[in-house]
This record gives structure tokens, sequence and C-alpha cells, in this order.
């Protein structure tokens, strides 16, 4: 329920920006202290927009919980690249994913980069909520909505 508002009040926003975009609507400042005189200041109101997706090699950690069991001393931290467990490459976090529920519990063997350099990291799945999971949060890419805008 709460997607489909968000979409709407995204699909709002983009039309008014479209409209304002191809009416030329035109906020006028009036006279400020700023301007010199005679010159008169304005605000246009428009943009186009476009959608960003960047993909990576790898799993992104971006957070490590308390429950987090790792068995080496450095552990997983915020800011690693996972690139694979036991061997078998992550490409995204439904593969780390699937790979540490069908663990059974066993210890795994990450290959992580970090601070440029590589790295394999031991740590022990445990079971939450009746799942296994490594303790931590992973994004394997990031989206996002911007504009362009340009006034000559």
């Amino acid at each position: 329920m709460t997607s489909i508002k968000f979409k709407k009040a995204l699909c709002v926003v983009l039309l008014f920006s479209a409209v304002c975009v191809f009416a030329g609507a035109e906020y006028d400042a009036g006279e400020t202290a700023a301007a010199s005189a005679g010159e008169r200041q304005s605000l246009y109101i428009g943009g186009v927009p476009f959608g960003v997706r960047i993909y990576r090699d790898g799993v992104s950690v971006v957070g490590v919980s308390g429950d987090a069991v790792h068995e080496d001393e450095e552990g997983l931290k915020t800011g690693d690249v996972i690139y694979q467990i036991n061997g078998r490459k992550t490409a995204s976090v439904a593969d780390l994913t699937a790979a540490v529920r069908s663990s059974g519990g066993e210890t795994a063997e990450l290959t992580v980069g970090r601070g440029g350099e590589i790295i394999r990291i031991k740590v022990k799945p445990y079971k939450k909520d009746g799942e296994y999971v490594l303790g931590i949060w992973a994004k394997s890419g990031i989206a996002g909505i911007g504009t362009v805008t340009y006034v000559d």
C-alpha cells in the first residue's frame, strides 16, 4: 500500500516538473538587495528527471550487527566488499543470502575486499528467526532519481 502511495506521489512530482519545463514556468524573484540596479532576477522551475542504478562486483557491507559471530579477529566491517563465500562468487545480496541460509550453520570463508586489499575472513552463521544469517546489512548496488537542469 505504501509503495503505491509513493509511486503516485512521485508521478505527481514528475508530472509537475514536466509541465513547468514545457510551459516555461517562471518565478519572478523581484527586486533584491543582491541585484544590481535595473537587473531583474528570475528563478526557472524545471528539469528533466532521470534514474540511476550503479552495480558493482560483490556485495557491500553497509552495517554489522552486534550479534555477528566472526571467527577471525578481523571480522566484517562496514565498507567491506564480499566477493566470494566458500569459493563461490557473490554477485548479489540474494546470492550471499542463499549461500548463508543453506550453510547449515557451518563456518564460511569469505573473500573480502578491504582498503584495496583482498583478505579472507571466517564467519559462523547463526540462527535468527529460524534462518541462518551473518548479522550484516548488505547491498549490491545503489539507485536514485535526479534531475538535469540547464538555463542559459
